[in-house]
């Protein structure tokens, strides 16, 4: 068992029968139970459907053996906080569209979603405006070379950005969260701190790039 995990997360893995495990389990809780709290409230207020999302998350967790803890022995993550946040949202967010359906904004929304979340941090840097991008089947193929080669260097430029900075990049362009979820998941005082600190992060990406050579940013 890899010893990068907190003592609380490997204190679970290791537990053997089902006394040791509770007890390991409910020392997890008493260091993460704000994470998973959090989580579970992020899409919504009321008490009764976090609650119910709380509970969810609970659940997943420790099925299957904690399967999903377990994976990170594997490759353990930074920051376990942020991960198990991470999770701990996507769980809460399985549990909402079970009961109460998923948005139909169009065909595939999630895949068009992530598939786009990349590029809208490339726009932000850029300032180009997305509407008035090129279709990529009509590039011709020295644009096409330039686009790759940006990719690249914004993907290297992330790379070296602090875990809590991917997260909350993450966060806003991946999962699509607002900033009031974010104050919450990732405890920024007010939501202002959270768009403070979004800004404070493409700057460093924007310098990043410069240094680079890669101009317009």
């Amino acid at each position: 068992m890899t010893s990068a995990l907190p003592s609380e997360v490997l204190r679970v893995l290791d537990a053997s029968g089902f006394e040791a495990q509770d007890a390991a389990w409910a020392a997890f809780l008493g260091t993460y139970n704000g994470v998973l709290l959090r989580a579970s409230h992020s899409l919504g207020p009321e008490y009764d459907g976090a609650m119910d999302r709380y509970a969810h998350v609970i659940e997943k967790l420790r099925c299957d053996g904690f399967r999903r803890l377990r994976l990170c022995t594997t490759d353990p993550p930074a920051d376990f906080s942020l991960w198990l946040a991470v999770v701990a949202r996507r769980l809460s967010l399985d549990h909402y569209r079970a009961r109460y359906g998923r948005a139909r904004k169009s065909p595939s929304a999630d895949a068009v979603a992530r598939r786009n979340a990349r590029r809208r941090v490339e726009d932000l840097l850029t300032g180009t405006d997305p509407d008035c991008l090129p279709d990529a089947r009509a590039e011709a193929p020295d644009e096409a070379v330039t686009r790759s080669e940006r990719r690249q260097a914004l993907d290297a430029a992330l790379a070296r950005l602090a875990p809590r900075d991917r997260l909350l990049l993450r966060f806003r362009f991946d999962e699509s969260c607002s900033a009031t979820e974010i104050a919450g998941l990732m405890e920024f005082p007010t939501v202002f701190h959270v768009y403070r600190r979004i800004n404070a992060v493409l700057a460093a990406l924007r310098r990043s790039l410069r240094a680079q050579g890669i101009d317009g940013v």
